[in-house]
C-alpha cells in the first residue's frame, strides 16, 4: 500500500519485530544497534522503526545518513509510508539562518547528514533537539572513515547524554558490534543493545576479472631495437576480459573469456616474456578491458562498476558505452541531462547508450536523475565512486569492484577500499524480490590466484570499527597541534584543516553547550571523555594526549570573551577560521552601521517587524564591494574551491572573479551558458569545458562558498555593533548560492523535494511574475495540473514525480475504506453536461500522467494533481472498488463482495 511495496518480511525483519528485550520497535528501548548483512532488509528495518515510533510516541524523528544519495532514497521511500500515517517529511532547511521551530520545521521526520545535525546543535545547543524523540543513524560504520567519521563520533558522544531521546544505529559492516553496543549503552548487556542475524538476501556468486592475453593469436613483426628494449621482434597480442567464477565458497572455479577488445604490444618473440618489463607504449588499458567485460554482463542484468576516482568513473562509462547500442528507454533521461549539463557533456553521450557515471562533483539534480534512471531500468550500467555504495538500494545484478582494496599493492595515488566499503559495495549485487542471485566481481590487473576470492568475504576482525582519533593521520595531526601549542596557546588558531582542528572545534562546542545549559550535571568535558576513542585506545597515553589538547582548548575558551565564544561555536569551522570570519564580520558590521535609519523616524509597524533586511541583490553588491567572497577563499574550508583549472591539463585555466561567478550562478543561468560566459575564448561546448564548469560549481557553490558565506552573513547579522535600526544582510543568501536560483519561490521548491534547479528556477520566476508568494505556491502549482507542467515548464518524468510529491495533500483513503466509509475526492475538467453515475479510472502506468475518469470508454474528467497519489493508492491496493461521479466528485466505496 506504499512505494516501494512490502509483500513479505524477511527473517531478520521478522526476528527484529519479535524481540522480547531490547526491541528497537518498542518505544521503551532507548538504545539499539542493528547489525545485519547487506541485502538483509536493513533499510526497511529503519523505516519500520521510524513509522512504529511515530505511531506510538509524540515528537519528531531525525534520520541521519552520511551519504546524500542514501538520504534522497530514504526521503523518497518514506514519503508514501508517512502519507498513510498522515505524517510528513520536514522540508530541507537552510544552514544559515537555522529554522527556529516556529512553523519552519513543519513535518515529522527530518533527513539530515551528520554535519547538518551537528550544525543544528552548534547553533542552538540548549533546544535544537527539544522536540526530537528518536534519532536513527544509518551506516554507523562511517565512524571509522576519516574526518567525517569523527563528526559522526562527536555527534554520537553528544547524543549519548540525552536520556530523553531514543538512539538507533544501523550498519552492515560492524565487526565489533558488542564493543560498540557497550559504548552506546553501558548500562545494559551488549546482547540486549545490538540485534544481529547472518541471513542475507539473494545468494552471491563471486568472480575475478583480469586482462587475458590471447597468446595463440599473437602477430610477430620486426622492430627497431632501442636502449631499453633490445629485442628486434614486436609481438602484438589480442587482449580479452577473462572471468574466473566461483559459484560457492566450497566449489571449484570455471572460466569465461569474452571476445578480444584490443591489443597490447611487447618487445619479445617469447610469450613467457610478455610482462610489464617488455610492454611497449600504447595498447588497451586495463579499465577499457574491464569496461568491455561490464558491457557484456549487462545482457544478464544491470551493472554497477565501483572505481577509485571521478576520472576513472567517466572514462569507464564512456568505454562501456562504446560496446552498447543506442538505448531508446534512456531518451528522456538523456534529454534532461543535455539540457542541464550541455549537449557535449560526456555524461550525455553515455546515457544515450544506457550507461552513466556518478561521483560527488556532479550536481544533485543530475545524481538524482541517474539513480532514478537505474531504478526505472532506463540505464543498464553505472560507473561510480563510492558515492553509491553505502546503503543505497540500487537494482543491480552485478557489482564490479574495479578498485584496489586494503592490502593490495599500491596503484598510483589510489587508497585501498576498506573492508567496510567493500562489503557495502558487494551488498548492491542481486535484486531482492527479482532475482535469486547477484554477481560480485573483483578486477585484477594480472592473472589472480584462487586465494584472492577470499578478499570478497572480509571477516569480522577486518570490519572492526575504530575511532578516527586513533588513526595514523589523526595522531600526526595531534603531534603537529601539540607542537603549535608548545610555546603559546594562541597556536590553537593555527590548527586548521586536520582531525586535530575538528577535535578542538568539538571541545569548544562542548564547552559552549555546558555554558548554555542551566544546572548542567557533571564536568564540562564529560562529553569529550565519552568519545569512542577514549574507550578503544590500547595505549593509555593516546587518550591522555587528546585530553591534554582539550584542556588547552579550554584555557583558550576561558580566556575569550563570552560573546565571541558563542559566535565562534556557531560557524562549523576550525576555531582559527571562526575567529577570522568574525573579524571580517566586524568590519562589515561597521560598514553597515552607516546605513542605519535614525531611531526617531521609525513607526510602530517598523519596530514590530524588526530591523530592515536588504534584498538579495543589494546584499550581493555589498559583499562584493567589501571583498567578502575573496576573504572566504582565504579560509582552509574554502581555499582552492573556486578554480576553473583542469587537473589533467593545467594549461586549461580560466580566471573568473568569484564575485561575478556568484552572481552568474544565482541568476539561474544554465550550465552550458555559464561555460560560454566564463570561458569565452575557448570552445565552451567542449566536453572538458562543461566538466570543468560543473566541477567548479559543485565544489564552490554547493559546498564551500555557500557554507562559509552563510556563516559570515549570520555573524554579521548577529553582531553586537548593529542597532535595531541597522539594516541586515539578506539572511538566505547562502541558500541562494548553494542552489543557484534568485527567487524565494525557487528556494521553497528546492527545499520541499524538488531536485531540478532548472524546473525550480522556471516555476519560481513565473510565480514571482504572477505575484504568487511562497505561502500560495503549492496550490498555484497544483492548479496547473500535470499537463500544464509539461507544457509550461517542459517537466520530464523525474521532475513530474517531484512535483506530485510536492503538491500532494496528506490522506489515508485506504483507512477510510477499510472502516466502511466512502472516499470522496474532487475531480477536475468535468465535461459539460456530464451526469452522475458509475465511472472507471485509468492507471497512469509507470510514467506519471494524469489519471483519467472514464465512462463508456471516454474520458469525462481527470483526477487533480494534488489528489494523484491518493487515487493511485486506491488503484494499486488490489481491493475490489466501485467508483461513482456525484456532484463533480469521485466517490469510491469498497465493493460488497470485499466486505
Amino acid at each position: 500500500m506504499s512505494d516501494p511495496p512490502v509483500m513479505t518480511l524477511w527473517r531478520p525483519q521478522r526476528q527484529l519485530l519479535n524481540l522480547e528485550r531490547g526491541n528497537p520497535v518498542d518505544p521503551a528501548t532507548s538504545r539499539s544497534l542493528i547489525s545485519v548483512p547487506t541485502s538483509a532488509g536493513k533499510t526497511l528495518m529503519a523505516q519500520l522503526v521510524i513509522c512504529s515510533h511515530l505511531a506510538q510516541k509524540p515528537g519528531r524523528v531525525v534520520y541521519v545518513s552520511p551519504m546524500r544519495s542514501l538520504g534522497r532514497e530514504m526521503r523518497a521511500a518514506l514519503r508514501g509510508r508517512l502519507r498513510l500515517l498522515e505524517r510528513k517529511l520536514v522540508a530541507e532547511q537552510p544552514d544559515f539562518p537555522l529554522a527556529d521551530g516556529s512553523g519552519s520545521l513543519v513535518g515529522d521526520v527530518d533527513i539530515v547528514t551528520p554535519e547538518r545535525l551537528m550544525h543544528m546543535i552548534r547553533n542552538n545547543p540548549g533546544a535544537a533537539l527539544d522536540e526530537v524523540s528518536l534519532i536513527v543513524v544509518d551506516e554507523a560504520h562511517h565512524l571509522a572513515q576519516g574526518r567525517r567519521g569523527f563528526v559522526l563520533e562527536s555527534l554520537l558522544a553528544l547524543l549519548r547524554t540525552r536520556s530523553d531521546t531514543r538512539l538507533v544505529l544501523l550498519s552492515a559492516a560492524v565487526g565489533n558490534r558488542g564493543a560498540l553496543a557497550s559504548w552506546l549503552d553501558p548500562a545494559r548487556p551488549a546482547e540486549e543493545v545490538y540485534f544481529t542475524d547472518d541471513w542475507r538476501g539473494p545468494r552471491r556468486l563471486h568472480g575475478l576479472m583480469y586482462p587475458k592475453l590471447l597468446k595463440g593469436q599473437a602477430e610477430r613483426t620486426p622492430r627497431k631495437p632501442s636502449k631499453n628494449q633490445p629485442s628486434t621482434t614486436r609481438a602484438t597480442v589480442p587482449v580479452a576480459p577473462r572471468l574466473d567464477i566461483r559459484p560457492t565458497a566450497t566449489s571449484g572455479t570455471f572460466g569465461l573469456t569474452i571476445p578480444s577488445v584490443g591489443t597490447r604490444a611487447y618487445a619479445s618473440p617469447n610469450s613467457w616474456q610478455w610482462k610489464a618489463a617488455t610492454k611497449l607504449t600504447g595498447g588497451i588499458a586495463d579499465y577499457e578491458v574491464f569496461a568491455a567485460g561490464a558491457a557484456a554482463l549487462t545482457r544478464a542484468g544491470s551493472v554497477l562498476m565501483v572505481v577509485a576516482s571521478k576520472v576513472i568513473a567517466r572514462n569507464a562509462a564512456r568505454a562501456m558505452a562504446k560496446h552498447l547500442d543506442i538505448r531508446p528507454k534512456a531518451a528522456a533521461l538523456t534529454e534532461f541531462l543535455a539540457e542541464t549539463l550541455g549537449e557535449q557533456h560526456p555524461l550525455v553521450d553515455c546515457t544515450r547508450h544506457g550507461v552513466a557515471f556518478h561521483h560527488a562533483d556532479l550536481p544533485d539534480d543530475v545524481l538524482h536523475a541517474v539513480e532514478q534512471g537505474l531504478r526505472d531500468g532506463d540505464l543498464l550500467a553505472i560507473a561510480s565512486t563510492t558515492t553509491l555504495t553505502d546503503g543505497v538500494n540500487l537494482p543491480v545484478r552485478t557489482v564490479i569492484i574495479n578498485h584496489t582494496v586494503e592490502g593490495d599493492p599500491a596503484r598510483g595515488n589510489q587508497h585501498g577500499l576498506s573492508p567496510a566499503k567493500l562489503l557495502n559495495a558487494i551488498g548492491r549485487a542481486g535484486r531482492a524480490g527479482r532475482e535469486s542471485e547477484g554477481w560480485v566481481i573483483l578486477t585484477r590487473p594480472y592473472p589472480p590466484q584462487a586465494a584472492e576470492f577470499e578478499t570478497l568475504t572480509p571477516d569480522s576482525e577486518r570490519l572492526t570499527v575504530t575511532s578516527e582519533l586513533l588513526s595514523e593521520d589523526a595522531l600526526r595531526s595531534l603531534a603537529h597541534a601539540e607542537l603549535q601549542l608548545q610555546n603559546s596557546l594562541d597556536g590553537l588558531f593555527g590548527v586548521m584543516g586536520t582531525v586535530a582542528a575538528d577535535f578542538a572545534a568539538f571541545v569548544w562546542l562542548v564547552l559552549q553547550t555546558h555554558a548554555e545549559t542551566l544546572h548542567a550535571p557533571g564536568d564540562r568535558l564529560d562529553s569529550v571523555r565519552s568519545l569512542l576513542a577514549m574507550e578503544q585506545a590500547d595505549d593509555p597515553s593516546v587518550p591522555a594526549r587528546w585530553m591534554a589538547l582539550a584542556e588547552k582548548v579550554t584555557a583558550v575558551y576561558d580566556a575569550t570573551d563570552p560573546v565571541s565564544t558563542r559566535r565562534w561555536a556557531s560557524t562549523g569551522t576550525s576555531i582559527g577560521s571562526a575567529r577570522f570570519l568574525d573579524q571580517v564580520a566586524r568590519r562589515l558590521a561597521e560598514q553597515l552601521v552607516a546605513y542605519a535609519v535614525p531611531e526617531d523616524t521609525l513607526d510602530e509597524i517598523s519596530v514590530f517587524f524588526g530591523p530592515p533586511e536588504w534584498p538579495l541583490e543589494q546584499t550581493l553588491d555589498f559583499l562584493a564591494e567589501q571583498g567578502a567572497f575573496k576573504n572566504l577563499l582565504l579560509t582552509p574550508e574554502a581555499r582552492g574551491s573556486w578554480k576553473l583549472t583542469n587537473e589533467q591539463s593545467k594549461s586549461l585555466t580560466f580566471d573568473v572573479p568569484i564575485d561575478n561567478a556568484v552572481r552568474d550562478w544565482i541568476s539561474g543561468t544554465s550550465i552550458p551558458e555559464l561555460a560560454r560566459t566564463w570561458m569565452p575564448d575557448s570552445i565552451p561546448s567542449h566536453p572538458q569545458m562543461l566538466e570543468l564548469t560543473v566541477q567548479s560549481i559543485k565544489q564552490a557553490f554547493e559546498h564551500a562558498i555557500s557554507w562559509t558565506a552563510g556563516a559570515l552573513v549570520n555573524l554579521v547579522n548577529t553582531h553586537p555593533l548593529l542597532t535595531p535600526t541597522t539594516p541586515r544582510l539578506f539572511a538566505q543568501t547562502a541558500w541562494h548560492i548553494r542552489h543557484g536560483v534568485d527567487t524565494e519561490q525557487a528556494i521553497t521548491l528546492l527545499t520541499s523535494g524538488i531536485t531540478s534547479r532548472r524546473l525550480a528556477h522556471q516555476i519560481g520566476r513565473a510565480a514571482a511574475e504572477a505575484g504568487i508568494g511562497s505561502g500560495q505556491l503549492r496550490t498555484w502549482v497544483a492548479d496547473q495540473q500535470i499537463d500544464g507542467w509539461t507544457t509550461a515548464y517542459k517537466a520530464n518524468t523525474y521532475e513530474i514525480e517531484d512535483l506530485l510529491d510536492y503538491v500532494s495533500k496528506p490522506a489515508n483513503p485506504l483507512n477510510e475504506l477499510l472502516r466502511g466509509r466512502p472516499v470522496t475526492i474532487p475531480v477536475a475538467r468535468v465535461g459539460p453536461g456530464t451526469g452522475d453515475g458509475p465511472v472507471t479510472l485509468t492507471h497512469p502506468g509507470k510514467k506519471p500522467t494524469t489519471i483519467s475518469v472514464n465512462r463508456d470508454g471516454n474520458q469525462i474528467a481527470a483526477i487533480p494533481a494534488a489528489r494523484h497519489h491518493a487515487v493511485l493508492t486506491l488503484i494499486d491496493s488490489g481491493l475490489d472498488l466501485t467508483h461513482h461521479l456525484e456532484a463533480g466528485q469521485l466517490v469510491t466505496t469498497l465493493a460488497m463482495a470485499s466486505l
